[in-house]
């Protein structure tokens, strides 16, 4: 099986969040860089900016007003 990317991987665990998408987006494991992370975050909710909390996997996603 091939492997998944990371933008496939966010998508799945987002799938299966119990929170609003415009809400926190906690503990994802990924043993991605943040950064890169936060970049594809935003790339699947354009016009949202991401955020990196202090904590390690844990985003949260702010519309631009």
């Amino acid at each position: 099986m091939a492997q998944k990317t990371l933008q496939t991987r966010l998508l799945d665990l987002l799938g299966r969040a119990a929170t609003p998408l415009s809400a926190e987006v906690a503990a994802i494991h990924l043993e991605e860089d943040e950064a890169v992370v936060a970049r594809e975050l935003e790339a699947l909710f354009a016009g949202s900016r991401v955020e990196c909390a202090r904590d390690r996997g844990v985003y949260r996603v702010v519309p631009r007003n």
